[in-house]
């Protein structure tokens, strides 16, 4: 105790007024989505929050508990499915190793 540092700061003093800010509100940039995600993610909380974001991005969302379920999906949706959003630890089987058996089966497939 009684060790660290202090310093001062000197700010000029204005007289002036002063000058408030112009906001300018740009139109958002932001692309919306049409795409069809299939979100991999064992924590409800996260899985949740994942789906509100990218459905209020106007993305279709389909979730998956875990990596058999992922797979069980694609194998009956492969052709609907435009990117894949997984977590990387999981039970069972890791997102890394989802990722490399779904690219195998789907070369094409865009893997997150």
């Amino acid at each position: 105790m009684g060790r660290g540092t202090s310093f001062k700061i000197y700010l000029p003093r204005v007289e002036e007024a002063p000058i408030a800010p112009r906001i300018v509100v740009a139109p958002s940039a932001r692309p919306g989505g049409q795409e069809r995600l299939l979100i991999v993610e064992d924590d409800d909380a996260v899985r949740a929050l994942t789906r509100t974001v990218l459905k209020n991005n106007s993305y279709e969302v389909i979730e998956a508990v875990d990596a058999a379920d992922a797979l069980r999906w694609v194998e009956e949706h492969a052709e609907t499915i435009h990117l894949v959003v997984t977590d990387v630890v999981m039970p069972g089987m890791s997102g890394r190793e989802l990722a490399q058996r779904l690219t195998e089966r789907l070369p094409k497939l865009k893997v997150l």
